[in-house]
């Protein structure tokens, strides 16, 4: 099929029962991750885990790669 010289191609992609990790988690979510319970999760944001708000309420979200990091960084002290 063409549109305004566009050929578009059909195509199927299959995916073999792979697992596609979410980027963004939401606090029980992060919490879930780490091992730990919302309210430590919670702590962290104080001691200076990065955030963000998203959604109309603002809903505290954790970037997955972020929280990674910041973990690796704070061993010690994260526990």
């Amino acid at each position: 099929m063409a549109i305004k010289g566009i050929t578009l191609i059909r195509c199927h992609v299959a995916l073999q029962s792979q697992t596609v990790e979410p980027l963004l988690l939401d606090t029980p979510s992060a919490a879930a991750l780490v091992g730990v319970r919302p309210g430590v999760l919670r702590r962290w944001v104080s001691d200076g885990l990065p955030f963000i708000r998203a959604g109309r309420g603002g809903k505290k979200m954790f970037v997955r790669r972020d929280l990674e990091k910041w973990i690796e960084r704070n061993k010690e002290t994260a526990q």
